[in-house]
């Protein structure tokens, strides 16, 4: 459960910088670090240091490469997998993301919709 809560609070401050710009303690400042992407609603990192995504009306999972470093980019234009068609009507779409436990080693991502 503190797994869930922990994403769910930084996936929220992700939503909340990208579209407000947030309110940063002095000594910090915020920069985009991806532009046009289709309301990214979930997100999990692997360890190394990848950020992957839900884009929740377009079915799109995409990465982030180096998002905990001073350089992070997107790594692909496009997904890197898509779901399709996706309903985003009301509370539907593809909503939730995680990791399996031995990603690494698997490769396996697992995603609610």
């Amino acid at each position: 459960m503190r797994i869930k809560v922990s994403c769910f609070l930084i996936s929220a401050l992700f939503i909340y910088i990208l579209f407000t710009g947030g309110i940063l303690a002095a000594g910090f400042s915020a920069e985009p670090v991806a532009s046009n992407l289709d309301f990214p609603v979930s997100m999990a990192f692997s360890r190394d240091g990848r950020l992957f995504f839900t884009e929740r009306c377009t079915g799109n999972v995409r990465v982030i490469e180096g998002a905990l470093s001073a350089r992070p980019r997107l790594i692909k234009p496009e997904s890197v997998y898509r779901f399709g068609p996706v309903s985003c009507y009301f509370e539907r779409g593809l909503l939730g993301l995680a990791l399996d436990p031995k990603f690494e080693e698997k490769g396996f991502l697992y995603v609610y919709y």
